[in-house]
């Protein structure tokens, strides 16, 4: 099934059967300077021992050097936000390719850093309260793994292993508040605690299975389900890291016409969405928190079914055939309007917070106001 593309900036989304997926103008107050080079980077080594899983590795292994040129600048890069603001983009490695590019941003869009590489393949996880947690791979030319790490990214762009990694057999213990959710890893659950820099397991829910899809939102709304028939579909929500997470039959709450099969959810704060259909998708539902149901929007034509986002305030926002976006005038979602914008059918927009964004070449247009208004900015890109 062909699932809506989300930034593991915006979203951090999973397939459970191994497959993930996951926007923006602001006023142009000035790039600001591009910054020094950034120091390599360190990183301690040592024996791995049963008190400390962490594998021993060469100082140099995550080195940070300035990049000449966003490699993988092609493909769609990655977006995601600290809580304090700042944005990554990272430009996924072309392929064959073990080097990742990346740049940080303050919250004006004003460079934190130059571009940087590290060689390896970084995959940005979460926001923290200053900086970003993920993992970093580098394999051998036989396929088999050379480093396989949790690592976080702190302000000035250095990638550092995390302290404390979880090997097979350290045991699995729910989260607690403050620790971000890091469901990554064909649905083996991890969670990342800032207080001691650990990354921890986490209880297997119930619904995580093989053939579920879930979607972890950086705000730790989750919503899972298995794709399947409509009639004895069921959804699992949580707005809160999955603690609790309230389980919610479709059937009979969405109308009849929907479609044979239920296909995809998402869930913040406001709202709950699902997506039905047939062999593709054709309608999204939008429900209240109790799963009660409020409107339907049939995609295809004006409605993309395969770019659309859920904003903070419940509202949705979607692709369209034509430049700009198609967005809902308050948060039942039952009406929706056209708004002109920076926004072509192949290139598509990314959404965080409450920022739609979207990624130019060397400039990023930002709307604040879902699509009413835009603003770019100058990324500063070498």
């Amino acid at each position: 099934m062909d699932v809506p593309p989300r930034t593991v900036a915006g979203i951090v989304t999973l397939l459970l059967a191994a497959s993930s997926w996951t926007g923006c103008t602001h006023e142009n107050d000035g790039a600001g300077d591009r910054g020094t080079p950034m120091p390599s980077a360190t990183a301690e080594s040592g024996a791995a021992s049963a008190s400390s899983p962490t594998p021993t590795r060469a100082p140099d292994e995550l080195e940070v050097t300035p990049a000449s040129y966003p490699y993988g600048k092609r493909g769609a890069p990655t977006l995601l936000r600290a809580r304090d603001g700042t944005t990554i983009v990272v430009f996924e490695p072309d392929q064959g390719s073990q080097q990742t590019s990346y740049r940080l941003y303050d919250n004006r869009w004003r460079p934190r850093t130059p571009l940087l590489r590290v060689d390896a393949e970084l995959v940005v996880l979460q926001g923290t309260a200053k900086g970003f947690v993920g993992r970093a791979f580098r394999y051998r030319r036989d396929g088999s793994t050379e480093l396989a790490e949790w690592v976080t990214i702190d302000p000035r762009g250095q990638v550092e292993p995390v302290a404390d990694q979880p090997d097979r057999s350290t045991p699995a213990r729910r989260l607690r508040p403050g620790d971000l959710d890091l469901q990554v890893l064909n649905g083996a659950p991890f969670g990342y605690r800032p207080a001691d820099d650990s990354v921890r397991k986490k209880p297997r829910p119930p619904w995580g299975g093989n053939g579920y899809v879930v979607d972890v939102d950086t705000d730790g709304s989750t919503c899972a389900l298995r794709p399947g028939p409509l009639s004895t579909g069921t959804i699992h929500v949580s707005t809160d890291e999955g603690r609790p997470v309230t389980e919610l039959t479709v059937a009979g709450v969405v109308p009849a016409d929907s479609g044979p099969r239920l296909q995809y959810c998402d869930v913040n704060e406001e709202r709950i969405l699902v997506e039905t259909g047939g062999e593709n998708p054709l309608w999204l539902h939008t429900l209240d928190l109790e799963g009660r149901y409020l409107s339907s929007q049939r995609l295809g034509g004006l409605l993309d079914p395969y770019l659309w986002y859920l904003l903070p305030d419940g509202r949705l926002v979607t692709g369209t055939n034509r430049p700009g976006l198609m967005a809902a005038t308050d948060a039942s979602n039952e009406a929706m309007e056209f708004r002109r914008g920076p926004i072509q059918r192949d290139v598509g927009f990314d959404v965080l917070g409450d920022e739609i964004l979207v990624l130019r070449g060397d400039a990023v247009d930002v709307s604040e106001d879902a699509g009413v208004t835009w603003r770019e900015y100058d990324l500063a890109m070498p």
